[in-house]
C-alpha cells in the first residue's frame, strides 16, 4: 500500500503519518483474524478451540514483526533543523520505529520486506536531490518555508558531516527529468517494503512569486504530488491536526 499524507509546516502531518504507520503494523493482526473466521465459523467444534487459540499467537507474533522504519531524509547542518529533528525523534520514542537515514537514492535504502516504511519527507529528498552540493555548510530553507520548515543543507541526521552530492551546484541540466526520476525511486523502494507512507510539504498557497529556481523546485515538487496521487491507495491532507481524506 501507497499512502501520501500532505500538510503545511506545524500542520500535524508528521504525528498522523506515525499514527498511519503504527495502524498498519497491526493490521496483519486484523486479517488474520478475518482469515480465521472464514476457516471456522461458528458451528465449528468446540475441540477446535485450543488449535484456534494456538494459530491466533503465531499469526499474532508473525503480525509483530511488521518492522516500523523512519527513513529519514533531513540534512543537519543547523540549530533548526537540529531542533526539528529532535522533536521528531521524541515524537518516534518509544514507538519500535527503526531510524535509516538517506537523504538521496531512496530506491538504495535496504529495508526490511516485512517492514512499513514512513518516508519524511518528500519536500526535503527533492531539494536535496535538486540542490545537492549547494550552500555547503549553510543552514538553508526551502521554498516557501518559514523557520519551522525544512532544512536541505549538508550534514547527516546523527550530526556527521557528509557530502551527498555530486560536483556541487543545483542539477539544472536534469531539472526536466528529475520528479520522474525520484517517482521512480519512490516505486522501487515500494516494492521492497510492506507499505510505504510518505510525507511532503504544501507549500504552494503563499501567493508568493519566488526566483526563478525557488518556481523550478515548487513546479517539480507539485508535479511529484499529483503522480503521487495518482498511484496512492490513500492521500491525506492534514490542517490544525485534522486529518482530512481526499483519497481512498
Amino acid at each position: 500500500m501507497l499512502i501520501l499524507v500532505l500538510g503545511g509546516s506545524a500542520s500535524g502531518k508528521s504525528e498522523y503519518a506515525e499514527q498511519r504507520v503504527m495502524e498498519l503494523c497491526g493490521k496483519a493482526n486484523t486479517a488474520a483474524e478475518d482469515k480465521r473466521a472464514q476457516a471456522w465459523p461458528d458451528t465449528a467444534e468446540v475441540g477446535n478451540s485450543a488449535q484456534r487459540l494456538s494459530d491466533s499467537a503465531a499469526e499474532d507474533k508473525r503480525a509483530q514483526t511488521l518492522q516500523p522504519i523512519y527513513l529519514a531524509t533531513m540534512i543537519n547542518s543547523g540549530k533548526s533543523s537540529k531542533k526539528r529533528i529532535l522533536r521528531h525523534q521524541t515524537l518516534r520514542e518509544g514507538k519500535g520505529f527503526q531510524t535509516i537515514e538517506c537523504p538521496m537514492h531512496v530506491e538504495r535504502a535496504e529495508v526490511p520486506r516485512d517492514s512499513v516504511v514512513l518516508l519524511e519527507c518528500l519536500s526535503n529528498l527533492l531539494a536535496n536531490e535538486m540542490f545537492s552540493g549547494f550552500g555547503d555548510g549553510e543552514e538553508t530553507e526551502e521554498p516557501g518555508s518559514d523557520a519551522a520548515g525544512t532544512d536541505t543543507s549538508v550534514g547527516t541526521e546523527d550530526g556527521e558531516n557528509s557530502k551527498h552530492a555530486s560536483d556541487g551546484g543545483p542539477h539544472a541540466g536534469m531539472a526536466a527529468s528529475l520528479p520522474d526520476r525520484i517517482l521512480a525511486s519512490l516505486l522501487t523502494l515500494q516494492k521492497k517494503t510492506r507499505h510505504l507512507v510518505i510525507v511532503s510539504n504544501q507549500i504552494f498557497s503563499d501567493g508568493i512569486t519566488y526566483d526563478e529556481m525557488s518556481e523550478a523546485y515548487r513546479a517539480d515538487l507539485a508535479s511529484l504530488h499529483s503522480a503521487l496521487f495518482t498511484k496512492a491507495d490513500e492521500v491525506y491532507e492534514v490542517v490544525c491536526g485534522i486529518p482530512l481524506c481526499v483519497k481512498g
